[in-house]
């Protein structure tokens, strides 16, 4: 509706997105059309307009303002300059309304304030015919407007969730391909045999450009693993005593369903990048891979 667009737009779309507040508006699309150089012209006197090469030339009609300043400096004088710039800066409906009325009889016009006289002899238009190589227009502007912070928070809302089983374990369920964290990198335990594979498995992911968050705190990993879910990690790599018999193999976890599968550490970064990317589902690995529900091999920490 107009009331509800800017002065400046002659057109204007929103997206809205719903939350649980309502819907709010998050983007704005406004086609201003060409206001600002219109508006600057108006103002400034100064033509701004673009131009562009015709590929073939054609014949147009044109009007041109023939405005009289010897006439107009012998009636005002010193308001010579004022009623030359008024004339000029009239837009084509304005300029051709003020002939039409003058083709009848003089006309009243005030400018800053003051009144002034505009007869026939002082301004008229002429129309004749042109071929024209150069078409000139006034450029138009669509302006789109994205509320970063409300999509932001848009969709950390849609995405927060709380475990069915326990409402105080909350996280979020971001999709991957956004995910700021890809996927974390959790020793069962702080025993020194699994800081090897740790750092093995950190530094793949680094030359393979797949964000990843460690943690190595004395937490049980069952703590670790609520963390990263409140960080909205999609996929977690569990190191345990299992990887470190040959062959090398980790547990890798997803976010939502809670289940895992065993994977070699040779494949880790090609499944992750290509769930990182959306080119596989977290069901398709399932069903590829090994699953896992524990470790095999037992010991007892210190």
């Amino acid at each position: 509706m107009d009331n509800e667009m800017a002065h400046y737009a002659c057109d204007c779309w929103d997206a809205e997105c719903k939350i649980s507040s309502g819907w709010i508006e998050c983007v704005g699309c406004a086609d201003r059309s060409c206001y600002d150089l219109t508006q600057h012209t108006k103002f400034s006197g100064q033509r701004l307009v673009a131009e562009r090469q015709l590929s073939v030339p054609k014949r147009v009609q044109i009007t041109e303002r023939k405005i009289n300043s010897t006439i107009i400096g012998q009636i005002f004088r010193k308001d010579t300059s004022i009623v030359v710039k008024y004339l000029e800066s009239l837009s084509e409906n304005q300029a051709h309304s003020l002939h039409e009325k003058l083709e009848q009889e003089n006309e009243k016009c005030t400018i800053n304030e003051k009144e002034f006289i505009i007869t026939r002899s002082m301004f008229k238009l002429e129309t004749k015919e042109k071929i024209v190589q150069v078409e000139e227009f006034i450029p138009s502007v669509i302006e789109p407007t994205f509320g970063i912070g409300r999509l932001l928070y848009v969709t950390l809302e849609h995405n927060f969730k709380i475990r069915p089983e326990d409402n105080q374990r909350k996280y979020f369920t971001l999709p991957p391909l956004i995910a700021p964290y890809k996927c974390a990198v959790l020793p069962l335990s702080v025993n020194a045999e699994f800081k090897p594979f740790v750092k093995q498995i950190s530094d793949l992911l680094t030359q393979a450009d797949i964000s990843h968050k460690i943690d190595t705190s004395s937490s049980n990993i069952g703590k670790r693993y609520t963390r990263c879910d409140e960080l909205g990690i999609p996929f977690a790599i569990a190191i345990d005593f299992d990887t470190l018999q040959q062959p090398y193999s980790i547990a890798l976890r997803e976010l939502e369903s809670l289940k895992q599968v065993r994977v070699k550490i040779d494949e880790i970064v090609s499944v992750l990048q290509d769930l990182a990317t959306e080119k596989v589902t977290w069901n398709e690995i399932f069903a590829l891979y090994p699953i896992f529900t524990e470790q095999q091999t037992k010991r007892l920490e210190n």
